[in-house]
């Protein structure tokens, strides 16, 4: 009875501050998601702003957490949805943040600010802080005038940690996520790549004879969906210069299509065959997925693709 009284609580105050009464059926992340992204809105608005870049949001520490993450992801969608702005997608930051060797979490300075604003044609940069308070998180977002480097709105709420929050915490943290990574060291490195609010982590590829082995974790960070690997291009390149399409993919203990629960890691395994044995890197594995809906069968699917970059064949 706490829990709900609680609940109805927080909801009434939502309403009371001007947002729908359809945010009283949602987790205490997304109305809090929902509310950041109402706030910043209203300021880039009042500040005639149009364009913007969401930077994923560290700890004080300036650390990347699948929070952070997911906290930009969403703010990007629910930003794009106001049709007021142009927001540039997150894995094309990311990937500009890569090769303009940027550090581009918490607080961002003036001239790095201005920097990424021409780079990326943008009037504005949210960035900001995600830091756990115990039983809550508190998320403060910042608005960067790409111009002047000046901090021109903020904007922040205090989330209680609900199921889907603990099942993010509980990944862990990890340098910023970009598409570009590291060469190998030798040692087993996973890659996480974000897309479509799924989490896809390549935690090693394995060579056995002239078949890649590669297996992946996928999170579904949004409402149950349905994914599959899609027929578009899925392909492993090796280090001389040769392409090698994918021979099978197996999600969930060998399903070929699957039901993503939300906040859930699930398994799965891709398979490349005709590798010489002499290879020992992949500089590009390139994947398409489609994503359905539970009401849908296979119209109306969302296909986007995933890439890894730099991965090590280990032997």
């Amino acid at each position: 009875m706490r829990n709900l009284t609680l609940g109805c609580l927080v909801c009434s105050l939502l309403l009371l501050g001007g947002l729908p009464a359809s945010v009283c059926g949602q987790s205490d992340l997304e109305r809090g998601i929902i509310d950041l992204s109402r706030q910043i809105s209203d300021g880039l608005t009042e500040s005639q702003k149009k364009t913007i870049a969401v930077v994923e949001f560290g700890d004080l520490k300036g650390r990347v957490t699948d929070v952070g993450r997911f906290v930009a992801e969403k703010l990007i969608t629910r930003l794009y949805q106001t049709k007021k702005f142009k927001v540039i997608e997150r894995q094309h930051l990311n990937r500009i943040i890569a090769e303009q060797k940027l550090s581009l979490t918490g607080m961002i300075d003036p001239k790095t600010a201005q920097r990424l604003g021409k780079l990326l044609g943008v009037d504005a940069i949210a960035a900001g802080t995600v830091t756990d308070l115990g039983k809550t998180l508190d998320v403060n977002a910042r608005l960067i005038n790409a111009e002047t480097g000046e901090v021109f709105g903020v904007a922040s709420v205090e989330i209680a940690k609900d199921d889907t929050v603990l099942k993010l915490l509980e990944q862990g943290e990890s340098a910023p996520d970009t598409t570009e990574s590291s060469p190998p060291t030798g040692k087993k490195k996973s890659q996480k790549v974000d897309a479509e609010f799924f989490t896809f982590e390549l935690t090693q590829c394995r060579l056995s004879g002239q078949t890649a082995l590669c297996d992946l974790v996928i999170t579904n960070h949004d409402v149950e969906r349905r994914l599959r690997v899609a027929s578009g291009v899925n392909i492993l390149f090796d280090e001389f210069g040769n392409s090698h399409g994918l021979r099978d993919f197996q999600i969930d203990k060998g399903q070929e299509i699957v039901v993503l629960v939300s906040g859930v890691p699930t398994k799965a395994r891709i398979t490349f065959d005709g590798i010489p044995t002499q290879v020992t890197r992949s500089p590009l594995l390139t994947l398409s997925f489609s994503v359905f809906s539970m009401e849908s069968r296979f119209g109306g699917a969302t296909v986007f693709k995933v890439e890894f970059r730099n991965v090590a064949l280990v032997k």
